[in-house]
């Protein structure tokens, strides 16, 4: 059994079905790019921690992904996260799951979650619209995984709730890439962050003016 894992979620590159939130600031092959940019700048980011990545859709990507790559199983969020958690916690101590839409998390936030997990049952990174970006576990707590109402603002509310007496402990907040707003805000930071290099040429590409 390794010591952890690193789990990196995300939707396959498949039209129509990603970042449809910024419709119609953006179009269609927009939205796909800007995706596409997301999940490959996650990759690079964090691949010092050895990520698998579970994919949703298709599974096709524009790209061969140096890792490997599982297909999520699930009939929501909650059942495909729970089924990954069972999976991996089959060989790792502890697990992270991770998303590819908030690009300002700094990879240190992985070590922070890994500390917290050698004392607390999960740790979760919140976002600023009621979601989270980061779950991390030790043991399985399907609970937390059952009747969220996903996409909303009361996700990390709910998820906090179901952990009963399990401990847990919480990051500092980041942001996604949701909406049109979330979009400029990224477009006005990008630029002050190290790294991400397809995000700063999409921007460069799409945002410009």
């Amino acid at each position: 059994m390794s010591s952890n894992r690193l789990v990196v979620f995300s939707k396959s590159a498949d039209p129509g079905t990603v970042k449809t939130r910024l419709r119609p600031r953006l179009n269609s092959d927009q939205c796909l790019s800007l995706h596409v940019a997301l999940l490959k700048d996650t990759l690079k980011k964090f691949k010092k921690h050895a990520p698998v990545l579970y994919l949703s859709g298709s599974g096709s990507l524009p790209f061969e992904p140096e890792l490997p790559v599982f297909p999520q199983t699930g009939a929501d969020l909650g059942e495909r996260l729970l089924k990954a958690f069972e999976r991996e916690l089959k060989y790792s101590q502890t697990v992270i799951v991770i998303g590819t839409d908030s690009p300002t998390i700094p990879d240190i936030q992985i070590d922070k979650a890994l500390q917290v997990l050698e004392t607390h049952d999960a740790v979760l990174g919140p976002c600023e619209d009621g979601g989270y970006y980061l779950i991390g576990l030790r043991t399985l707590i399907p609970e937390i995984f059952e009747g969220i109402h996903w996409g909303s603002s009361t996700v990390l509310e709910e998820t906090i709730g179901r952990m009963g007496r399990h401990s847990y402990q919480l990051l500092e907040t980041y942001y996604d890439i949701d909406t049109a707003d979330d979009l400029k805000r990224l477009g006005r930071e990008l630029m002050g962050i190290p790294g991400l290099e397809n995000l700063k040429d999409w921007v460069r590409l799409n945002l410009a003016g």
